[in-house]
């Protein structure tokens, strides 16, 4: 188990497992394990301990995807219904655990990555243990795209300045 601190104030307690999520840690608390690792693909949970509901996702970058989640926490809004109607009831960030199921380059390809997602969805899912889910057993929606740092041209506000080159010039009005 790992603590990643980000400033003092906040710190979201890193679990690592290898290929089975039933497996012990791979380093206590108290021991310090390099996270380089976390710049590899790979699946994670969310484990809300409070009440005991989990979040799976994957990703290309593990790290950033964490601080992600981590940015979204501290703000007390997920991107997820389920855990933001959690963090809108009182739960906190401490209450969250970043779990890491499966990390490594051999989860490059996306498909795999997503099947192996659906698959850890698929086996908590029917037990109203996850926030991955609807009521209907469904995946539930991609998550809105929070725009950081949104750039206005000709009265339309784009995600990025890049986006904003790209949209104008389909339109023939390029930007100088």
């Amino acid at each position: 188990m790992l603590i990643f601190k980000k400033g003092e104030e906040h710190a979201i307690v890193i679990v690592i497992v290898q290929q089975n999520p039933l497996t012990k840690p791979l380093c206590t608390k108290s021991e310090k394990k390099e996270v380089t690792f976390l710049n590899n693909p790979g699946i994670y949970e969310l484990w809300d301990t409070v009440n005991d509901k989990s979040y799976y996702g994957e990703s290309s970058c593990l790290m950033h995807r964490l601080d992600l989640h981590r940015q979204e926490l501290e703000r007390g809004f997920h991107s997820n219904a389920g855990l933001n109607t959690a963090m809108q009831n009182g739960i906190s960030i401490a209450d969250i655990q970043f779990i890491v199921l499966d990390c490594g380059p051999e989860w490059a390809l996306l498909d795999h990555r997503k099947v192996r997602e659906n698959a850890y969805i698929e086996r908590n899912g029917d037990t109203n243990r996850c926030y991955s889910t609807n009521f209907d057993g469904g995946k539930s929606a991609p998550p809105k795209r929070i725009i950081m740092r949104p750039f206005m041209a000709y009265n339309t506000r784009y995600q990025s300045t890049r986006a904003a080159v790209k949209g104008e010039a389909e339109k023939g009005r390029p930007l100088y």
